[in-house]
Parts: structure tokens; C-alpha cells; sequence
């Protein structure tokens, strides 16, 4: 992991853009269940982040996460704009993918998502029982 200085900087309430990198034409099927899982970490913790899985050469042009696979590191390290990087093998990135959260929510760049109230409505059969029809049983 290592910090720098960003080109293009988030504003407001933009979602954190997290990219797992990959190369052109070829992508392992374990790299793809990394991303699943990091997927699976964000959408469970309610975060405001987008993840994406895509090329080197489809870069977006504002990437605040930029994670990608140990024979990747150099061409990672050349790019201009990304303010953290994140290199690991697929079998140690949830760890240091849970580190890196850990860090970004103590510095108040990754903040959870505001989740809308739940309705819960009871049935039996067709009709909702709510306070004003109840059924006898």
C-alpha cells in the first residue's frame, strides 16, 4: 500500500472509486473472485464505493483505489492520479483488502452509506395484517 498525491480529487458526497486492475485479454479466474469478494466487503459494510473490474488500458480517469496483482506493480506504479495502491496475490487480498478499509474509515475517506428505513408488512394468505385489520384466527 502506498499513498500519493491525487490528480483529480473527490467532491462531496462521491462514492470512493475502487478499481481492481487486470491485463488486456486475460483474466484469471481467481483475480475474478478477488473482485467478487471485495464486491461482496463493500456492499455488506454499506459503503459509499464503487467497485470495478477492468483492463489496464480502461482506466478510469478518477481512480481513488487501485488494486492489482504483484506482476502488475510497476506498471501501477507509473500511473499518475491514483491516491492509494493496493498489491497482493489473490489469496492475501481480502486481508489487506480489510486493512486498507480499516485505514480509509479512520480517515474519514470511506464512510458508510445511509440506509434506507425497512418496511415490514406481515401476510396471511393475500391480505397485509397491519394495525388497523387484523384477522381472527
Amino acid at each position: 500500500m502506498s499513498s500519493r498525491p491525487a490528480v483529480e480529487t473527490r467532491h462531496g458526497s462521491e462514492p470512493l472509486v475502487i478499481a481492481c486492475a487486470y491485463v488486456d485479454g486475460t483474466l484469471a479466474a481467481s483475480w475474478f473472485r478477488a473482485y467478487k469478494r471485495i464486491k461482496q466487503t463493500i456492499k455488506r459494510g454499506s459503503f459509499t464505493a464503487r467497485v470495478e473490474l477492468v483492463p489496464m488500458t480502461g482506466l478510469p480517469p478518477r481512480i481513488d483505489v487501485l488494486i492489482v496483482p504483484p506482476f502488475l506493480a510497476d506498471v501501477a506504479n507509473a500511473m499518475p492520479g491514483i491516491q492509494e495502491l493496493l498489491v497482493a496475490s489473490p489469496e492475501r487480498l481480502q486481508q489487506e483488502f480489510d486493512r486498507l478499509v480499516e485505514q480509509l474509515v479512520g480517515d474519514g475517506r470511506l464512510e458508510h452509506a445511509p440506509t434506507p428505513a425497512r418496511a415490514l408488512a406481515i401476510h396471511r394468505g393475500f391480505r397485509a395484517l397491519t394495525e388497523r385489520a387484523r384477522l381472527a384466527d
